[in-house]
């Protein structure tokens, strides 16, 4: 096995550990070390993509009882629209931009925490509870899910504000990240990519 092939598998493993230690953020560390090694950014969104429905198969395996199935359907209705938008853009718009918007967002979303847990201490908690929200979510996280596989990120900002339990919180999550991962994989293998 040559050097290249051990540093791919590293890059998995390391997302791997992370998804399963923190339950998403395995695209946000495998991603750059792929395409760091040498890969473009379509082949690593494929391997990742396929990486994370086994990772996320064993996780749903062990904890299927605590899934809150309606927010679920919420997000998945949201993210069978969104997957074929994000491969649309994937192929007809330039990367750089859609980059440029995605570093965005999240530094947005940063300073929004940050300034929420240093000045709003005793604020109350923002609560979502329309199912709007859901299938808004679920159309970006499909869309980021088809350009980097980056569709944790808004499924953990929302699922965050709805004030589930941590433990219907995490198995919510992981559902949606096998199904949406499957939807990603399916998308990409036949959108010509």
């Amino acid at each position: 096995m040559d050097i290249i092939s051990v540093l791919i598998l590293f890059a998995i493993f390391l997302g791997g550990l992370v998804r399963t230690y923190f339950g998403f953020g395995e695209a946000l560390v495998s991603m750059p070390l792929l395409t760091l090694i040498g890969l473009d950014i379509h082949t690593s969104v494929s391997v990742i993509g396929l990486a994370g429905i086994l990772v996320a198969s064993f996780n749903i395996f062990l904890d299927f009882k605590n899934i809150e199935y309606r927010l679920l359907a919420a997000l998945l209705i949201g993210s069978f629209l969104g997957v074929p938008l994000g491969i649309w853009i994937l192929n007809f718009v330039n990367t750089s931009v859609v980059q440029w918007l995605l570093g965005l967002f999240l530094f947005s979303y940063g300073i929004y925490a940050f300034l929420r847990k240093v000045y709003f201490k005793n604020k109350t908690k923002m609560i979502l509870k329309s199912k709007a929200w859901a299938g808004l979510t679920g159309i970006i996280s499909g869309v980021l899910g088809s350009l980097y596989n980056s569709h944790g990120v808004p499924v953990v900002i929302y699922i965050t504000l709805t004030g589930l339990s941590v433990k219907t919180l995490s198995s919510t999550i992981q559902a949606h990240f096998l199904i949406t991962a499957i939807l990603v994989v399916i998308g990409q293998g036949t959108g010509d990519i």
